[in-house]
């Protein structure tokens, strides 16, 4: 039965038939000839609420008579899990996040434990699309399966997720796995997190793309790249990005990852990332740090010198002072900006037996060329202390 629970009381479901006075779906079986989901979305209030679509297939005609559209704050769409609720499309998108207004879609949406199919050979269609500039969307646990265009899409967006989906592509589309995009009046997206989905092989364009994202944060993920012409990451004006963890499985496709005029990345311990892309640009103040990623191939990136991993600017590196010395300077490569950076300092290796003292950093001085430590006490002769530091913008 097609239910619906009040947004503000998750108790037992209440069903739509009684409540809201429209036909409803049992058991994945179509009981009305004019009762489709959307009908059930339709009659949503204003408040919002859960409308939850039980185990079955549902055909186009069960669903909406074209695209199913999501037009109405605090609604969730929620199935019995992706392998459970089914819907089927053959029409030429899926579902569709409307501009209600001003340029926006309806905030603070779930879909979640459904898989959203097209059954059309050779489509071009998208599977979710949001039109309007979403708030507080949420995606997680859906399976795309079988779209041959772009399969979740984001027009800009305010502190939205997408989690633990499986995108299964067609592998003769031309679409990406997920794309974010800056709204073309409302401007760049803002405070994404994007963690553990699954992407199998299919399409020629990029498993994920964004462009102009604020805060973007990438948790693990799995891309199988078999077909040849995959591509995986790319990351274009996006400003503080973390990527952890990125796993590539039997990966035979093309480019991995590719930076472009992207600041602010951290790329940790991800799995064999050996093509990464950083086109060289002119913006002073690129940032790059990488921890953990084993034998990272970068192309394009300015000023890689010594011990430090970095952009633009040394980002990380090793002091070492030794003998009678309490203090040491390191000088960057290239002249940052100002001195509103941070140096976080760990203990390295240390040579001879140091003092004690030697360990405590008494006090570290910033300039724009590079900084110093005065340490509590010297290592002594004949001894050496190894500083480790990260700078952090």
């Amino acid at each position: 039965m097609l239910r619906s629970i009040d947004w503000g009381n998750p108790g037992p479901y209440t069903p739509v038939l009684n409540q809201l006075k429209v036909p409803f779906i049992n058991a994945g079986v179509y009981v009305s000839s004019d009762g489709t989901i959307q009908d059930a979305l339709d009659a949503v209030p204003s408040s919002g609420a859960v409308v939850y679509i039980p185990e079955g297939t549902y055909s186009q005609a069960q669903i909406a008579p074209t695209n199913l559209t999501l037009s109405k704050d605090n609604i969730h769409l929620m199935g019995a899990g992706r392998g459970q609720t089914n819907l089927e499309f053959t029409g030429s998108n899926g579902i569709i996040g409307s501009d209600v207004g001003g340029g926006y879609a309806a905030q603070s949406v779930k879909v979640t434990n459904l898989r959203l199919a097209n059954i059309t050979a050779g489509n071009t269609a998208k599977a979710l699309d949001i039109q309007g500039y979403p708030r507080r969307w949420k995606i997680e646990e859906v399976h795309f399966d079988a779209w041959g265009g772009d399969n979740l899409t984001f027009n800009g967006g305010f502190h939205c997720g997408i989690k633990w989906c499986y995108f299964q592509r067609l592998a003769a589309g031309t679409g990406n796995g997920i794309k974010v995009v800056r709204h073309s009046t409302l401007g760049q997206a803002v405070g994404f997190l994007v963690e553990q989905n699954y992407h199998s092989p299919g399409h020629v364009a990029f498993v994920e793309n964004y462009e102009e994202v604020v805060g973007l944060t990438h948790i693990g993920g799995i891309v199988d790249g078999v077909l040849a012409s995959q591509l995986g990451y790319k990351f274009k004006l996006c400003v503080r990005l973390l990527l952890l963890n990125p796993h590539f499985e039997s990966w035979t496709g093309g480019q991995k990852i590719n930076c472009e005029d992207t600041r602010g990345v951290i790329l940790e311990g991800s799995h064999y990332p050996d093509s990464i892309t950083w086109p060289t640009v002119a913006a002073a103040n690129q940032r790059l740090l990488i921890i953990g990623a084993g034998a990272a191939i970068l192309s394009g990136v300015a000023s890689l010198t010594g011990t430090t991993t970095s952009g633009q600017n040394n980002l990380r590196g090793v002091l070492s002072i030794s003998g009678t010395n309490t203090s040491a300077t390191f000088t960057f490569a290239v002249a940052e900006d100002n001195t509103s950076y941070f140096i976080a300092l760990g203990p390295g290796v240390k040579s001879g037996t140091p003092t004690d003292a030697s360990a405590q950093v008494q006090n570290l001085t910033k300039a724009t060329t590079g900084f110093t430590i005065t340490l509590e006490a010297a290592p002594g002769a004949g001894n050496a202390r190894e500083f480790d530091w990260v700078l952090i913008r």
